[in-house]
């Protein structure tokens, strides 16, 4: 038996607490799953980006397996009075550096399309 820590980082454009702790409990292993809602209406990478650590050190359990997921970018994609809201370039940087934090945390990191 395992306790496995699911961490969702994200612009909670979809509940996946409630999406992966509904299909989690009819798991048939004997892991124990705590998924950790860490979704922020609004944020775009540079946000989940700012906080990112800061929320990992607060959950972290060396002795526990981690999986962080991340579904973010919707809100990048914003055109606010005909200016990107995150350009390209810091949206590819942004990218970059979630998973080169994360990596400080787990090799499980998946990423979550845009919708």
């Amino acid at each position: 038996m395992k306790d496995i820590n699911i961490l969702v980082f994200g612009d909670e454009i979809v509940d996946y607490k409630y999406i992966l702790s509904h299909i989690l409990e009819h798991d048939s292993s004997d892991n124990y799953y705590n998924v950790l809602n860490f979704e922020m209406c609004g944020d775009t990478t540079e946000d989940v980006k700012n906080r990112f650590d800061d929320e990992c050190k607060k959950i972290y359990y060396k002795d526990r397996d981690s999986i962080i997921i991340f579904s973010v970018g919707v809100n990048d994609t914003q055109n606010i009075n005909g200016e990107e809201k995150v350009s390209l370039e810091a949206f590819e940087n942004n990218i970059i550096s979630l998973i080169n934090n994360a990596k400080k945390y787990t090799d499980n990191i998946l990423f979550i399309g845009l919708t």
